[in-house]
């Protein structure tokens, strides 16, 4: 999925080719999600390592 800004007037693409995201400022689970370890894997396929921006880490809660 793709987003950006309420204020930028760019039109987002239907498609976009995954070399792509290299060149895009991403935001993406830690590297401990599952998620992340399938688009890391296609990433080093297609020859290059990511470089999010922000980093998502989900916090544990625990009931006392």
């Amino acid at each position: 999925m793709l987003a950006h800004g309420a204020g930028n007037k760019l039109a987002l693409p239907k498609v976009v080719s995954f070399d792509r995201v290299r060149d895009l400022d991403i935001v993406i689970p830690s590297r401990r999600h599952g998620l992340r370890r399938i688009v890391d894997d296609a990433a080093a396929k297609a020859g290059f390592s990511l470089r999010p921006r922000l980093r998502l880490a989900r916090r544990r809660l625990s009931a006392r």
